[in-house]
């Protein structure tokens, strides 16, 4: 078709590269130990879970929370397929990306129990039967935010007294207790 050009044939094999990025390109931490790791993230879960069902029901009908943790990122990942894998966990919303995402990463989400994340944890963790879910394995851990990083400036400012009331404009999860 192309006579002007002259392209010799190539007739020796070529060797196939071998793909180093399986599972959606997250490295296996090292060291880890997926059962320790079940046991130690589901712990946190269900503390978290608590800690927003008791905010829940002292501020009730005053204020609405919202469940807002971080996640400790071990590694760099893409933003648009790790925000993928964490809303397919009961709709867990990222609101902030660590710096070079890895790092802390703010995220909010729908399922109050972890319902979601918890079954899928068990099957990363082999606990139970299923996929093989290796976002996990960028995930070191979640973790409730510290309350003093929860209060903004204004708040840090001028403290709520016990029993006040007034108009706030809420961008924290907490009162100072």
């Amino acid at each position: 078709m192309y006579e002007h050009l002259s392209l010799p044939r190539y007739s020796e094999s070529l060797e196939k590269r071998k793909s180093t990025n399986r599972g959606g390109g997250y490295t296996f931490p090292k060291g880890r130990i997926k059962k320790e790791y079940y046991s130690d993230v589901n712990e946190k879960a269900t503390n978290i879970a608590k800690s927003y069902q008791e905010l829940k029901e002292k501020f009730n009908g005053k204020i609405n929370p919202n469940l807002i943790y971080r996640i400790n990122v071990n590694q760099s990942v893409g933003i648009d397929n790790f925000e993928k894998s964490l809303g397919a966990m009961g709709g867990i919303s990222v609101l902030s990306v660590a710096e070079n995402r890895q790092g802390y990463w703010v995220v909010f989400s729908n399922d109050e129990n972890f319902t979601i994340f918890k079954d899928k944890l068990e099957q990363y963790s082999g606990i139970k039967d299923g996929n093989k879910y290796d976002f996990f394995n960028a995930i070191d851990s979640i973790e409730d935010i510290p309350v003093d990083e929860k209060i903004g400036p204004f708040l840090s400012q001028t403290p709520m007294k016990e029993g006040g009331s007034g108009l706030l404009r809420f961008r924290t999860m907490e009162i100072r207790r």
